[in-house]
């Protein structure tokens, strides 16, 4: 079963499909992931059961952004 893509807007997720601009974003966050040693098949490449590397990472936001919850958008 084939499902529509919000990136390709096409029912087939294949790369040939994707836009440039979606190649660049996906190699360009699998090289970050990689270099922070986080992992590129996870959204933000951390598992969402880590929870120290969440804590870790919500303190970063605080301090560095004074990000402090997610209704700040």
């Amino acid at each position: 079963m084939k499902s529509t893509s919000i990136f390709s807007g096409s029912k087939d997720n294949t790369d040939r499909n994707l836009t440039d601009t979606i190649h660049w974003f996906n190699v360009t966050y699998a090289i970050l992931m990689e270099k922070n040693n986080r992992n590129y098949n996870l959204v933000g490449g951390i598992n969402p059961d880590d929870v120290f590397s969440l804590i870790v990472v919500k303190a970063s936001l605080e301090y560095k952004w004074d990000i402090v919850d997610k209704t700040m958008f």
